[in-house]
């Protein structure tokens, strides 16, 4: 039984193999179908599947010790793509899309441990929206600034490794505009001021720790 087996396979493999072949061009050139990449000390660099030289779903692509780099899943050929990036230890480092080769929405990153240590927001390409830092030990947000059009906009603030704030700064168009203020530790304020286009105006004021 096992001798009928064994050459039911040995009949069927070339069979199977020719029904499946990979790295084929289509009459007109383009890659057609389940593709292999390797370089040429015959390291695998990505596999996947084109459809006419357009890729289509997912993706794997590695380092040149054969662990997994990352995946990357064409949601409409290559305009938008969905990626997660792996270490060498194969854990996930980072994670977003691309819209036409530029980082777009929300990248997530992450330590060896799998916490989540920093977020950035995308317009193609462009800082927009919230950027937030945390803490790799303690998940606590350590920093946070807002941008549009790549530049900063809004209130940026830094924090102490207990969450407490330390500093604020106002931003309009990547410029220091508004209220500055430092703190101690204990969220007393330190210093206080106001900025225009980049320049420091106005009284300025410290404090010591009681407040005076």
């Amino acid at each position: 039984m096992k001798i009928k087996l064994f050459l039911l396979l040995m009949v069927l493999c070339p069979f199977m193999m020719a029904q499946n072949p990979i790295n084929q061009l289509n009459s007109k050139g383009k890659k057609q179908g389940y593709w292999k990449k390797y370089d040429d000390k015959n390291v695998l660099l990505y596999e996947g599947t084109f459809a006419n030289d357009v890729p289509v779903g997912e993706f794997k692509y590695y380092y040149p010790n054969g662990k997994l780099k990352s995946t990357s899943y064409f949601m409409q050929g290559v305009h938008k793509v969905h990626t997660v990036m792996y270490d060498e230890q194969g854990r996930k480092a980072a994670e977003g899309n691309f819209i036409d080769q530029q980082k777009d929405s929300i990248w997530n990153y992450y330590n060896s441990a799998g916490t989540l240590i920093k977020t950035e927001g995308y317009s193609k390409g462009k800082k927009e929206g919230a950027w937030r830092t945390f803490s790799s030990q303690t998940g606590t947000l350590l920093e946070e600034d807002f941008y549009r059009g790549d530049k900063r906009n809004g209130t940026c603030r830094t924090f102490f490794a207990d969450g407490k704030i330390s500093t604020r700064i106002d931003y309009i168009d990547g410029q220091m505009n508004g209220v500055s203020e430092t703190y101690y530790p204990g969220e007393q304020i330190f210093i206080r001021g106001m900025y225009h286009n980049g320049l420091k105006i106005k009284t300025w004021d410290t404090y010591d720790a009681s407040g005076k």
